[in-house]
């Protein structure tokens, strides 16, 4: 998603310009763990692609994401260095997730080498926050690292679409995420339970995809189980004009993730003027300040996360107030725009410095 939010903001620049190749493996994300030649025919389609590219546009520097997982980080790195070798470029390593993930120091001897000569290949990193930097492993730091905080293109420019927390009978909680046990969804969904014991005027809306570590059936029915069905639920993915009709109706916005990098889910719900209840990991505090644009609990803590849901539903007050303060942070830090002139502001130094 941020890199095309790039692309399109690039399009305005009359001094450089970005073309893309998508070098995603469109499968089955389980397939992704296992070989097959399939996926080494289509590393080899997207090194050619990358090399007429090149050669078509004159391109002077590339720009690549990594993935901090063994297969997809293998990967990577060889796009990385194949294409350093063949195509005789800069390379900026743009990096969207805790590269801590990798856990490489427990890693075999090779993937080590593979590593040592990927930061060999590079020229810098991008971190996608000022603060991720500061954690990532000693082995990434010997090159520079640049720090261009995301930002998102405003959904909602007009006043009349933005959200009005406590606007209902009913205190709307919502969850918009991957349904994966690292999101924290079952400590929410735990707290939730507590708190519609306690409240009847309180109601849970988680929406996303079923992550790769759990299954649909068992999901739903913890949902079916629960002794507040009509309070608790489920309903799938979303996006488009459903996801943005959800957020402005919503009252609270809740990211319980044991890990994340700066997450875009966050932006989203800062956008629509929601106050944002999430846990200190990662750069989210870039994002959010405690007690301001919402507030932080304890990651994997489920009584940490009752006891802040229970003081910010007590206070509908303060949700409107928390609501205008994450509105007007989005505006000053977060937007497309600030995040494509810190993007062109790199590349024309980074142009002088190589030139």
């Amino acid at each position: 998603m941020m890199a095309n939010v790039l692309l399109n903001q690039s399009r305005s620049w009359n001094d450089a310009a970005i073309h893309a190749i998508n070098a995603v493996y469109d499968e089955d994300r389980a397939k992704l763990r296992a070989f097959s030649w399939s996926k080494i025919s289509k590393f080899w389609q997207y090194l050619l692609e990358l090399q007429r590219l090149v050669c078509d546009k004159n391109a002077r520097l590339l720009i690549t994401t990594f993935a901090f997982f063994p297969g997809p980080f293998l990967k990577d790195c060889l796009l990385v260095l194949i294409a350093r070798w063949i195509l005789r470029c800069p390379v900026l390593v743009w990096v969207h997730m805790d590269p801590n993930r990798l856990d490489l120091e427990h890693r075999p001897h090779w993937l080590k080498m593979i590593a040592k000569l990927l930061v060999r290949s590079i020229d810098s990193w991008v971190a996608c926050a000022p603060t991720l930097s500061q954690s990532w492993p000693e082995w990434m730091k010997s090159k520079p690292i640049h720090e261009i905080a995301n930002g998102i293109t405003d959904p909602a420019p007009q006043a009349d679409l933005l959200a009005t927390p406590g606007k209902h009978d009913k205190i709307q909680v919502v969850y918009i995420s991957v349904i994966d046990k690292e999101k924290g969804w079952r400590e929410l969904f735990s707290a939730a339970e507590v708190i519609c014991r306690e409240h009847s005027d309180v109601e849970f809306i988680f929406r996303g995809t079923i992550g790769i570590n759990e299954n649909e059936t068992a999901v739903r029915g913890k949902f079916a189980s629960s002794p507040f069905p009509q309070r608790i639920r489920f309903e799938g993915p979303v996006s488009g004009k459903e996801k943005s009709d959800l957020l402005r109706s919503a009252d609270i916005f809740c990211l319980p993730s044991w890990t994340e990098a700066f997450p875009l889910a966050v932006l989203d719900a800062m956008a629509y003027g929601l106050p944002c209840l999430v846990t200190n990991v990662g750069a989210i505090r870039e994002a959010i300040r405690d007690g301001q644009e919402g507030c932080f609990f304890e990651p994997a803590n489920t009584h940490s996360l009752t006891s802040a849901l229970n003081r910010m539903i007590s206070d509908r007050d303060a949700l409107e107030r928390m609501g205008r303060s994450a509105r007007l942070r989005f505006k000053e830090h977060f937007t497309s725009e600030a995040f494509a002139d810190q993007w062109h502001q790199l590349l024309n130094s980074f142009q002088k410095r190589t030139s």
